[in-house]
Parts: C-alpha cells; structure tokens; sequence
C-alpha cells in the first residue's frame, strides 16, 4: 500500500478509473454541490483580487486499487477501481466539463485541448482515438458520457430537461458561472451573513437574463469572459488540478483485506453508505477478481428481485437475525459482513484465491436463496405453491402471516422456507412445512386476542430460528429436510413458546377468563385484528374457505372494515376517555343496565362487539339502535359471524360476553394451544 499528497496535475497521465460494480451510483446532491462551489468560488475570487500565494485546498483521501493494466492496440493503460471518492472525482469531472462547454464551443482549439487535457485518454499517438478517463456505473454511465462528450442540439435539449443528478450536476455549475464574479460574491456575502434578515428574492442573486443562462454556445466560439464578470477559465482550472490536494492511498491488487478496512475506516468518517451499498462494497472486495461476474450472476439479480433498497435492506436486517438473533439494524453489516471475512481470512483460505472464491460464492447463493424465502414471507405469497388441499393451505397460511402482525416471525418463516425448498413438492413435507405455520399463526393469534402488545414480540422470536436449528444439529448433523427433522422443528417451537407461560403466550383459560377486553386498540394494525376476524369468518362460512384475506380494507365503498356493532362513541372536550353514544344509553338505561357508561367502556372494544362488514354497509349502519342494526345486517350482510348478533333480542353488556365466548372458542379450536412433548 502506498500513499502520497498528490495534485491532479501531478497525478496518473494516460491511466483509467473505473467505478467497480458494487459501489452505490452517484449520490452527492445540492447540499453537496454547494459545499465544493463554495471552496473552488472562494479560491477563485482570492486569486483575483489579491497576489498572495495561496496554501493548499486539501479535498479528503481518495482510494485506489489498482487493477490489472488494460491493453488497447499496442499501448497498455493503467487501470484503477476506485474504493472511495467516487462523489468527488464524479463532481470534478462533470464541473470541468460544464466549463469546457461554458466556455469553449464545440470545434475549437480550446474545447479539444481541454477534453485531452481533463477529460478523455488518447489510444494513440495520432490522437485519433479516445476514451472517457472515468467508467461510472451503468445507471450513470450514459448520463456522463453525454456529458462529457460532443453535444449536438438534441442531446443539449436532453440535458436542460433532464432529472438524473448528474445531469441537475451540470445545469447547477452552469447557473453558478453564469452569475458571474459579483453576484457569485454577493452570493457568498448572504450565505455568512447570519443576521440577514433580507426575505428570498433579494437574498438570492439573480444573473441577468438568468432565463436564457442555459443556451447551446455557438460552434467554435470563445465567450469573452472579461466583458461579461466571469470566472477566468484558467483561474478554475489551476484550482482544480494545482491547488487541490488528495490524499491519495494506492492500495496493489493483492491487497484485499486492506481495501476492506481503509473502505470500512473511511465510509465511518464520511458521507455514510446505507446497510445495502455497504454489503455491496464490503462483499465484493472480498474477492474483487471476480467482482463483475458475482455482480451480474447473484447481486444485481437480488436487486431486481428486491425492487428497492429499503426492501432489501429489510432482508439483510431479517437475514442476519435468523443467522445470529436479535440485531439492530444498524448493526447488521457489522455482524453479518465480521461472520462472512471470518470465513475468507483463515491462513489456508488467505493463501488459496480458489477457496475464498468459493466461500463467496456459495455466502452469496446462500444470500439468493434467503431473499427468495424472505420475499415469499414478506408478500405472502409463493408463486410455486400447487393446487393440491396442502398447497392450497401453504398459500392460506403465508397470506395470513403476512396480514397479521408478523414482521417479527418473519426469519422464523424464512427459516422453515429455506429449508424446506426443493421439497414442498413433497406432499409429507408440506404437511410438515404447513403444521410450523400453523404454530406461528396460533402464537401471533392468540397474542392478539390475549390483548398483548406487540411491543417484545421482535425480541421474544429473535432467536428462535438460531436455537431451533442448534437443537435440530444435535439429533441431526446434517440438518436433512425430511418429515421426522421437521416434526422436531415443530416440537421445539411449540415446546419453547409453552415455556413462556400464559402472559406471552395466552392459554385457554388466560383467553376466556377476560372475554371482554380491548382487541381493538391495543394489539397493532387494525388490519391485523380484521384479518384474525376474517379468519374466524372462514371458519364458518364455507364459501370463503379457501380465499385469501381481503387486500381492500379501510377506504373505499368495496372496501372491508371492521364494525362495532355497539358504537364507538365520541371524545368529548379534547377528552381522551370515550364517551357512550346518548341513544344507546338511553336504550340501555330502560333494559336495566346498571352503571351503562362503565359497561360501555368495557364492551365496546371486546371482541363480542367486533365483525366485519363491506364498508357500503358499515356507511348505513352509523350509530343506530340494535333493532335498526340487525334489519341492515339481515338484507346487506352475508358475513356469517353476525348471525349471533342477528338472533339477539338485544345487545347489552350480556350478550355481547356471550359472543365474545363464543369466537374465542372457535378461535381456540382453530388455534389449538400445545401440549409440551419430550
């Protein structure tokens, strides 16, 4: 490794820089921009209107691998991957483009000279061929090389309407040399000056005729810069290549662990990366020979699959945690990448290319296979399930733990799918695979209508996964796929979650003796508790037996909600405390229902007191009496669990324990509690 304070005219002549794969894209925006403007602009009024000499700008540490040497023709390039200052090296590229172009038109001496100079690399003597000096990402490669090259009006009109950051790159820096040397400094006055209280139109400098600042310089042209208040050209340039300064760190090809920790070191100090462009630096530098063809075979397929970094970020998160327990998220690369360079940096893999190859390799298969189940769970959902009673049954099942708040069974999930892939084609298998989901939903369930709060749930399941398949290890070295090591999964499961006792995971007698507490507020998403209703409706309607939880809830006239038979009530005086609809108190007062405000409170969120209704329903129930209700309920509804609200003479506190009972009960019927087995 070497390292050295180099200027950009003293270093690398005729040499390439590439951004490797696995480096997020360009990511610098206006704040960023601002920053270096402010440093080259500041630089560029000192020098002249003074003849100081001015000290150094020093522009942070850059790092370099270098790769092997390109050949083009008879000549041979020098080669580098860029481990960090992408942001700067992609800013200063495309700013000393917007002054070639600012400057100088297309076809004359000064536009040439500058695009050898700063921009492209020769590939012969003649000078008949070049190439960009800079490789960006494919997502940003384009853009740039528009950028950087000869702009016809065509591809000037795409620039000035275009919304990739690169190209609001350049049209930023236009607008900055366009306001000229006053403004530019007025500009900077505004920015120090804290106790400007001048409102925005006057605190922003305005170049004159800013409107047209964008135009396509004429052919050949040289603008007069002089006449117009501009930057000298050559003033910005000798900034750029003579006073900047970089730190710049050279690291050999062979060198891989070092670039894994001066990237680690660095990306700590500066612009952070997010947990996704992290893995993507850190696993690729683990074995950069093979970057590209890794990149293309298993990571940018991930991607794709993904969709979006946020998802994927999710999976690594949820990954880590099956592999390892409980993780915060921000420590996930940590934990996730310390496992993964303890494989690849044992004194036989260190001295063995092939072997770290693999192990990479087969990390990222393993990876692939896990985004894969973490994808099913997640959209609960598997294209692949078949139309048999057990397939039909595994797809119910990932539907319902999608809908119910199962984010944190989710590496639970992905642990008995990743697993079990290849084998669900098995019918015993997936019987097996069907039975843990079952056990997953009965915890989720019974929580919920148990009144638990969802709050430690994450930390109560984190290390399940981990646990369960030590357990299994024990009985099973190598951890086989097959119906007897998938009843012991079982075994396990519902043995520890008996181990938490009633308050974490209710019992029977923990759920019925409290028939009238509050499911509604207390226990998640509302969409949870429908979902969970809906169930208990399939339960008793055979026409929906076999459909999947209703996608429309809430808003919408198709839409499902949840219905309080017995209204809700109203908040009075920005009082939290519920207050009973006067209708229905007076109903409540002439049966006799002692202390109804009391009783309201009580009932009114129960599960008694819960169903499930389309929303065009719902609109022409409002705060109605009973007897109005059950008319609507006999013509609209065809929801089976209000047919023991509809053969009710009424509907106090009475009743609605009665019905409360009665769902719990087909609850505990369709979610069993387990027997603790050896």
């Amino acid at each position: 490794m070497k390292a050295d304070l180099y200027t950009l005219k003293q270093s690398f002549p005729n040499t390439f820089f590439k951004i490797p794969k696995f480096q997020r894209t360009y990511a610098w925006e206006e704040d960023e921009w601002k920053s270096f403007w402010r440093t080259l602009s500041e630089r560029a009024l000192e020098i002249e209107t003074s003849t100081i000499r001015h000290s150094p700008v020093f522009m942070g540490a850059i790092v370099l691998q270098e790769q092997a040497p390109e050949v083009v023709g008879s000549s041979e390039f020098t080669t580098y991957h860029v481990i960090d200052g992408q942001q700067r090296f992609v800013t200063i590229s495309v700013f000393l483009a917007v002054v070639r172009d600012f400057y100088f038109g297309v076809g004359s001496t000064h536009y040439a000279n500058w695009t050898k100079e700063f921009l492209k690399v020769s590939l012969n003597l003649m000078d008949t061929q070049y190439r960009i000096r800079l490789t960006l990402q494919d997502a940003d490669h384009d853009v740039f090389e528009r950028l950087v090259g000869d702009k016809n009006l065509e591809q000037w009109k795409a620039i000035k309407k275009g919304n990739h950051s690169l190209e609001k790159l350049y049209k930023f820096f236009w607008q900055k040399l366009s306001l000229g040397k006053q403004l530019v400094l007025e500009e900077l006055t505004v920015e120090y000056d804290e106790t400007d209280e001048l409102d925005s139109e006057e605190s922003t400098p305005v170049a004159p005729a800013q409107e047209n600042y964008f135009d396509m310089p004429s052919s050949q042209s040289v603008i007069d810069w002089n006449s117009l208040g501009c930057f000298d050209p050559e003033t910005l340039t000798n900034i750029i290549i003579e006073h900047m300064k970089f730190a710049v760190i050279e690291i050999q090809e062979q060198d891989n662990e070092i670039a894994f920790e001066v990237f680690e070191v660095l990306n700590a100090e500066g612009q952070p990366l997010d947990e996704v462009d992290k893995f993507r630096n850190g696993f690729f530098m683990l074995d950069p020979e093979n970057s590209d063809s890794n990149f293309h075979t298993y990571w940018q397929k991930m991607e794709e699959q993904a969709g979006t970094n946020e998802l994927l970020s999710t999976f690594f998160n949820e990954e880590t945690i099956r592999r390892f327990g409980l993780t915060p998220k921000d420590k996930t690369y940590q934990r996730l990448m310390t496992s993964i360079k303890e494989k690849t940096s044992t004194p036989v893999v260190r001295l063995d290319k092939n072997a770290k190859k693999e192990i990479v390799v087969s990390e990222l298969k393993s990876l692939k296979n896990a985004l894969k189940a973490f994808l099913i769970a997640n959209k609960g959902n598997d294209p692949l399930a078949s139309q048999t009673n057990e397939g039909q049954q595994y797809g119910l099942h990932l539907n319902f733990l999608k809908n119910i708040v199962s984010g944190p069974a989710t590496p639970l999930v992905m642990d008995v799918l990743i697993w079990s892939e290849n084998k669900r084609t098995d019918r015993e298998i997936q019987i097996q695979v069907n039975e843990i989901l079952h056990a997953i939903e009965t915890l989720l369930v019974r929580r919920l209508l148990g009144g638990v709060k969802p709050q430690q749930l994450r930390s109560l399941m984190a290390g399940l996964p981990k646990r369960i398949s030590d357990e299994i290890r024990l009985i099973d070295s190598t951890m086989a796929c097959t119906v007897e090591n998938l009843r012991h999964y079982k075994r396990i499961l519902n043995n520890t979650m008996v181990g938490w006792q009633a308050e974490r995971f209710p019992t029977d007698a923990a759920l019925l003796g409290a028939p009238l507490r509050d499911v509604y507020q207390t226990t998640g998403r509302k969409y949870s508790l429908f979902s969970v209703l809906f169930d208990l409706e399939r339960s008793l309607n055979q026409e929906y037996s076999a459909q999947k939880i209703p996608s429309q809830f809430g808003k919408g006239i198709g839409a499902w909600s949840i219905e309080h038979v017995l209204p809700q009530g109203q908040k009075m005086d920005n009082n939290d405390i519920l207050v009973m609809n006067q209708s229905w108190k007076d109903e409540w007062q002439e049966l006799g229902v002692a202390e109804p405000e009391s009783n309201f409170l009580k009932c009114v969120h129960s599960i008694g007191n819960l169903t499930i209704v389309i929303n065009r329903t719902n609109s022409t129930l409002g705060n109605k009496l009973f007897g109005k209700k059950k008319e609507i309920y006999e013509s609209h509804s065809r929801v089976f669990l209000t047919d023991n609200i509809k053969t009710a003479a009424q509907w106090t506190p009475t009743q609605i324990e009665q019905r409360a009972i009665e769902l719990l009960k087909i609850a505990i019927e369709r979610w069993p509690y387990p027997t603790y087995q050896e």
